[in-house]
């Protein structure tokens, strides 16, 4: 039975809600033993997030789910600017330049900080995460923010995606991790031929929950709980892929 994975306020957004009053402008550093994650804010606000073991991943995935039509290995950039956060200063420029729409930086940013304020709640509920908050005079790309969302409105979008996912006893699992045949014989001989060509197929694409979810243009929640059943069976395991490479960056002389 789920006791305090059923949390919804978790602690550090405890710790972000105390930072409206302040009119905070800075970023949260938060960090667990193997990762760090950054919240930038603008008057009380989030502006911006990244961080976690699959901050590219998850940047190129949410890019070409808005912007479906730019091939990002076409793209070069070159700045004399010191940008915040090198993700954001590309949907920034690309903004700048209109190869995007302001509708597709704001779904970009919007869908970004939901998913790294899922993950944050989910190891929040797991272990104890250590937050430090740093008031600072933003660099040149987060000056004037693309779209503001406050803390209590990310905090309803976020709480029902944690809840379902935690109501099908998910807690456990993060959308991060790529499953991985564990023992393709077995289920070779459980699963019918059509299943297991499908599953070796897709697994051999070496591609997170939420990867695949996209790629098959499958709900994740549905897609996990489908293949969380060979998980609890032993047949396919869930393990942590290396994160993509940046998007270079030739700099201005």
């Amino acid at each position: 039975m789920i006791t305090t994975t059923k949390q919804t306020r978790a602690r550090f957004f405890n710790h972000l809600i105390s930072l409206i009053p302040k009119k905070f402008s800075g970023k949260l550093e938060i960090q667990n033993q193997e990762q760090q994650w950054q919240l930038y804010f603008n008057r009380g606000s989030l502006t911006w997030a990244t961080g976690g073991n699959s901050s590219w991943r998850r940047w190129r995935r949410i890019f070409a789910q808005f912007c479906p039509f730019i091939s990002l290995e076409t793209l070069s950039f070159s700045t004399y600017d010191i940008c915040q956060s090198w993700q954001y200063y590309i949907i920034n420029v690309l903004l700048k330049q209109e190869k995007i729409s302001p509708s597709q930086a704001i779904s970009i940013i919007k869908n970004t900080l939901i998913e790294i304020l899922f993950d944050l709640i989910q190891k929040d509920n797991l272990e104890i995460l250590q937050v430090t908050s740093i008031s600072c005079h933003l660099r040149a790309d987060m000056l004037q923010p693309i779209f503001r969302l406050s803390i209590y409105e990310a905090f309803e979008k976020v709480k029902p995606i944690w809840e379902n996912w935690c109501d099908a006893n998910l807690h456990k699992f993060s959308p991060n991790l790529a499953p991985v045949l564990n023992k393709p014989e077995i289920l070779k001989q459980q699963a019918s031929t059509s299943i297991y060509k499908k599953f070796q197929a897709l697994i051999s694409k070496q591609m997170t929950l939420r990867d695949l979810a996209f790629y098959l243009k499958q709900d994740l929640l549905s897609l996990t709980k489908k293949l969380i059943y060979y998980v609890n069976q032993g047949l396919i395991q869930l393990t942590i892929l290396p994160d993509l490479p940046p998007l270079a960056v030739v700099r201005a002389c």
